[in-house]
């Protein structure tokens, strides 16, 4: 699990922007997930959806499976991971934006499993913005 977190108001309206738009692929490639459904088809509506606000919005996945062994398991939400998913795989869905060069990064990963009909996110906290 991963979230943004700041001190007070951000003076930057990019974060706020920026954080809205990782929010939204989120929801979208949750909106998505489903047995029978590609791991690239996850990966392609996350990366239109935060492209729409982030044009140079850059990720080389939007999310990885997760296992037992070390590192990141397989599939994931890769553009060339035709895997479909499966009832019972585990997922960390993460559009967590690394935008710009002095601008920081802002966080946003999820736990889930996929369901028979979708999913169910084990990560209970808020994803909005934790202001400190």
């Amino acid at each position: 699990m991963g979230r943004t977190a700041v001190l007070g108001e951000p003076e930057n309206p990019k974060v706020n922007k920026y954080f809205q738009a990782i929010l939204e692929a989120e929801d979208v490639g949750l909106e998505t997930l489903r047995p029978g459904v590609k791991a690239s088809d996850i990966y392609t509506i996350m990366m239109e959806t935060a492209r729409k606000t982030i044009p140079h919005y850059q990720r080389h996945h939007t999310g990885h499976s997760l296992g037992l062994g070390p590192g990141y398991d397989t599939p994931n939400f890769l553009a060339n991971d035709h895997t479909l998913l499966e009832k019972g795989m585990v997922f960390n869905i993460e559009p967590t934006a690394f935008v710009e060069f002095g601008f920081g990064t802002l966080r946003l990963e999820d736990t889930l499993v996929i369901t028979n009909n979708g999913y169910k996110l084990f990560t209970t906290t808020s994803r909005d913005i934790w202001r400190l």
